[in-house]
């Protein structure tokens, strides 16, 4: 139930039918929405609402729209300048800004015992551990304590570069891979590096992922992909074999890989990567999808026939 008033702002009742005897002004049983929240004015009257649910209030300033969301606004308790975010047990959030850190459940914020050094980003393993990837070393969250894991003995100290990325095997090592530097795993107490092109190398990566094969997957910027298996690179896909542009982000669920990245989604059955089309693309859109997939067929039987 929506309420508009003359000066006083927007009501609105999420669960009318559950409002019993007098509501008080400040009542959290009813939301209050005004000037101060970002209303256009508090002199409301009109309200409308359109085909798609959203819900249009007039005032003597101009024109609000309201809309459902599954997004809530979240203020820092600090200025952010570099945040760095980590997925914490039961739904929280952990967020790291240069030296600072907080835990976030649900409304509610907590300032927890910072690491020595600020992240350049963040991993949780399987087992709920969050492994913090800084300039000088890597910093293992585990009940409450912190554990210092020094960087590959290769890298510069303190290592000033962006791009790195960290997960964990099905073998339990743990995979790392920095810009310049290359793939490292830890293994028994060591790192140990794995040759890889010089190419390779100079790539940045921005995500990694274990499958369900217990097989790691590294996404860079530029679009090239990398799958690891069993201490080895099984396969390197060049930026055109997954049409989604510099990769921002590798997940899944059970046998399914997704790869996410500027230019789109993409989806690898277990042989090559299929591009997701929305529902609601434009046609054009549409028709590009199947052009691509047109083109990958006469590429590969092209290069069969060549070999």
């Amino acid at each position: 139930m929506w309420i508009t008033t003359v000066g006083d702002g927007l009501r609105r009742a999420p669960a009318p039918e559950l409002l019993r005897g007098r509501i008080k002004e400040f009542s959290t049983a009813v939301e209050s929405f005004t000037a101060k929240d970002g209303l256009s004015d508090d002199v409301a009257i009109p309200i409308v609402q359109d085909r798609e649910g959203n819900i249009w209030v007039g005032t003597m300033s101009g024109l609000d729209r309201f809309r459902k969301t599954n997004l809530a606004p979240f203020a820092y308790p600090f200025k952010p300048r570099y945040v760095v975010l980590a997925a914490g047990n039961g739904g929280d959030v952990w967020v790291e800004n240069l030296g600072s850190m907080v835990r976030v459940h649900g409304e509610h914020t907590d300032r927890v015992h910072p690491i020595p050094c600020g992240a350049v980003s963040a991993y949780r393993d399987p087992a709920g551990v969050i492994w913090w990837l800084c300039d000088d070393a890597i910093y293992r969250y585990e009940a409450g304590n912190y554990t210092r894991l020094a960087l590959p003995p290769s890298f510069p100290k303190p290592y000033l570069e962006s791009g790195i990325a960290a997960t964990e095997a099905g073998s339990g090592a743990f995979w790392l891979a920095a810009v310049r530097e290359g793939l490292f795993y830890w293994k028994k107490g060591e790192w140990h590096q794995l040759e890889t092109a010089s190419e390779l190398t100079k790539l940045v990566p921005r995500a990694a992922f274990t499958d369900w094969m217990g097989r790691v997957w590294f996404g860079y910027e530029g679009g090239t992909i990398i799958l690891v298996n069993d201490e080895n690179v099984q396969e390197v896909f060049l930026p055109g074999d997954s049409s989604v542009g510099s990769v921002g982000a590798i997940a899944g669920r059970g046998r399914h890989t997704w790869v996410g990245g500027e230019s789109g989604l993409t989806f690898f059955d277990g042989n090559r990567f299929r591009r997701i089309i929305p529902a609601n693309a434009r046609p054009r859109e549409r028709r590009l999808g199947r052009v691509c997939r047109r083109i990958d067929v006469v590429s590969r039987f092209c290069c069969l026939g060549h070999l």
